[in-house]
């Protein structure tokens, strides 16, 4: 089957090449299914993220029913689940009525009525259930090393190319089994389980429509699987394989560490050993009629000659009697022989045909001696004891075995020599230890009966079990669904595909969680500085306080007013002594900076009249005017050399704006003058604006 853009074997191929040039991931790290047998341990901090980052399951407490629907009848058990382990509340086998079956209209209805008495009104729990597993198929399958976001699409893609099929019609779930080493490579080995869709929604709607909803579906093998990883199975923890003895087949589960690793069907069932009891017992009776009508054969002649007697015999009423051996010892003569004239002696009376045994009386007779329950005495082969059962069905009995025997070999084969050390039976007719005994001699591996409820906790008082073992044994694969959790039980109303959209919704809250709580740190850290920052501070204001104390007198907001107040009276004092004397410091200030060359022939300054105080402020806030700049008038000449009259005056002006009490200093007039007394000088009108107070 090709699927759309390339053939699973591509899209496989794709998927591993991606992941090459990425970093590979730790042993053990899991995809989906996380926490199965294999993981290892992730060093250093990317241990703590990686449990951040994995789902948070919280301890799990509450009561789960495993429902059975057998051809037969309804199984039911109840258990709860709490921190001391899972208890057996309850279990009920109620057999079907002649005209009842799971196929009828009415069977929704039985079944509601029959969860609700056995629940008697209690709400809450999770209801298990089983879909046929003859609609299942498992295979093993083992996938390359791939980053875990990416093993869900390998284990797709890689059953796909084991075993095509629609993804639309058919619920695939797989389930991580630990790491394996094929051919030198270390893969990871996948139990994957695939079921028709249409299946699952048929026993969803049967308990629907009887008033309940299912909380878990799984399949026989899986629910045995629970059986061992719970430890309810004796030899849990070797390689045990589980035989389920069915009406018309068997199937074989092998159990590795609690992991199913090897099932399979055989066509070898309770039916072959009925057909094989009938076989063998009605040769068996033929064998026995056709040795009654032959004659019998003629005796011995003697070794030695030996005295002949006549007897002749004379039939008086029937009341004529035969001398026995003894009487004819006691006489010291040799045993007789009688001789009859074949032609004269009377014909041998036939026997009487017996009875011939079908299929139902067969199955009426096998299933009673095996469960060592009464048998109709008028049934063919009623007087046959269970150790004459076993030895007629024996054909089928050494069938069962050889293909017992051909599946360890295979599993052997795929397992690098690991080897079935045990084996547990299921099935009604399993608990006869005569079959057992005989199966166990053809394989040399002992057996043992899958009787988990007479190994797990023992109920409480109220809760009544079956007497019979075999009622027991009925009752194991319904006991396995009650010991059902999610997080060691495949669900397949809970697949692959919802627990990824789980995993990445819990890591994005865990992101978020994370991110929320580096926020806290990083404010928590900030709290801590400031808080130190304000201890700081206050040790610093108490020092200032403690010398304040110290003064006297004592500062307070009068004394700083007072203070204020006489600083402001002598800043004005400041600033009318400035402007009385601005002229003159100008006037110094000009004539240290005057070059010897040049001469002053006046000094004129021209100052604004001194701010007033404002009657009132300005309207809107708005700043008052600034005070208006005063001039310096400079009329001078430069006298010397002609060539450098104007590099002299030129230095003079470069002085006076290099001057902190001048700036801006402007040409007004400028002309050259030759006096009487000869040469060349340079007349200049200069003003000089005075630099505001405050500029720089």
């Amino acid at each position: 089957m090709t699927a759309r853009g390339g053939s699973s074997t591509d899209k496989l191929l794709g998927i591993i090449r991606g992941s090459q040039g990425q970093q590979a991931a730790p042993p053990g790290q899991a995809g989906a299914g996380a926490g199965a047998p294999g993981a290892g341990p992730v060093r250093g901090g990317r241990a703590v993220l990686s449990q951040l980052m994995a789902p948070r399951q919280a301890a799990r407490k509450g009561v789960v029913v495993g429902v059975d629907i057998a051809p037969t009848g309804l199984r039911l058990a109840r258990m709860s689940h709490g921190a001391e382990g899972p208890r057996l509340l309850g279990c009920r086998e109620i057999p079907f009525g002649p005209k009842l079956g799971p196929d009828s209209p009415d069977f929704p209805a039985f079944l509601g009525r029959q969860l609700g008495e056995f629940l008697q009104g209690e709400k809450g729990g999770e209801l298990w259930s089983l879909v046929p597993s003859s609609q299942a198929e498992l295979l093993h399958v083992n996938i390359p090393r791939v980053p875990p976001a990416r093993v869900s699409e390998t284990v797709f893609w890689t059953a796909q190319k084991e075993r095509p099929f629609d993804a639309a019609q058919y619920v695939m779930d797989y389930e991580l089994q630990g790491d394996v080493d094929d051919k030198g490579i270390a893969k990871r080995r996948v139990l994957v389980y695939l079921v028709p869709a249409a299946e699952t929604a048929r026993v969803r709607a049967l308990f629907a429509e009887a008033g309940y909803r299912l909380a878990g579906l799984t399949i026989s093998p899986l629910a045995l699987q629970t059986l061992f990883r719970r430890g309810w199975v004796p030899e849990a923890g070797r390689v045990c394989a589980n035989i389920f003895m069915g009406r018309n087949w068997s199937r074989i589960d092998i159990f590795s560490q609690g992991n199913l690793v090897l099932s399979r069907g055989v066509n070898t069932g309770v039916g072959s050993l009925v057909d094989a009891l009938a076989e063998g017992y009605n040769e068996h009776q033929r064998a026995l009629a056709e040795a009654a009508a032959r004659p019998a054969a003629p005796a011995p002649a003697p070794a030695a000659p030996q005295p002949e007697f006549e007897l002749e015999l004379e039939l008086l009423d029937g009341e004529a009697q035969e001398p026995g051996p003894a009487s004819v010892q006691e006489a010291g003569a040799a045993p007789l022989a009688l001789e009859f004239d074949p032609e004269t002696a009377p014909a041998a009376p036939a026997p009487a045909p017996a009875a011939r045994m079908d299929a139902e009386a067969a199955r009426q007779v096998l299933t009673a001696r095996l469960l060592g329950r009464d048998v109709d005495p008028d049934l063919p082969g009623a007087e046959l004891t269970e150790a004459e059962v076993v030895e007629l069905a024996t054909p089928a009995i050494h069938r069962l075995g050889r293909q017992l025997d051909r599946t360890f070999h295979h599993f052997t084969e795929l397992h690098g020599g690991a080897t079935v050390e045990h084996m547990c039976f299921s099935g009604g007719l399993c608990s006869s230890r005569t079959l057992l005994d005989a199966l166990a001699r053809d394989l040399g591996i002992p057996a043992d009966l899958l009787d988990p409820l007479a190994i797990g906790p023992r109920p409480g008082p109220e809760v009544a079990l079956p007497q019979s073992q075999a009622d027991r044994l009925a009752l194991s694969l319904v006991a396995g669904l009650a010991l059902s959790d999610g997080r060691i039980t495949p669900n397949l109303l809970h697949t692959y595909k919802e627990k990824d959209r789980e995993l990445r919704t819990v890591r994005q809250g865990n992101a978020v969680y994370v991110a929320f709580l580096a926020l806290v740190l990083v404010l928590t850290g900030v709290w801590f500085w400031q808080g130190g920052e304000v201890r700081g501070r206050q040790a610093e204001l108490d020092a200032l306080r403690a010398r304040i104390a110290t003064f006297s007198p004592v500062v307070n907001q009068n004394l700083l007013l007072s203070m204020a107040g006489d600083l402001g009276v002598r800043q004005r004092r400041l600033k009318d002594l400035s402007s009385r004397y601005e002229g003159l410091a100008l006037f110094n200030e000009v004539s240290a900076l005057l070059p010897e060359a040049v001469l002053l022939r006046s000094v004129g300054v021209e100052l604004p009249a001194p701010p007033k105080a404002p009657a009132q402020a300005p309207a809107n806030g708005a700043a008052p005017a600034p005070a208006a700049a005063g001039f310096v008038i400079l009329d001078g000449q430069v006298a010397g050399d002609p060539e450098m009259l104007d590099a002299r005056l030129a230095a003079f002006l470069i002085r006076l704006e290099g001057s902190p009490l001048f700036e801006g200093a402007v040409i007004h007039e400028r002309q050259t003058l030759r006096p009487a007394s000869g040469g060349e000088v340079l007349r200049f009108v200069v003003h000089v604006r005075v630099r505001k107070e405050g500029a720089a």
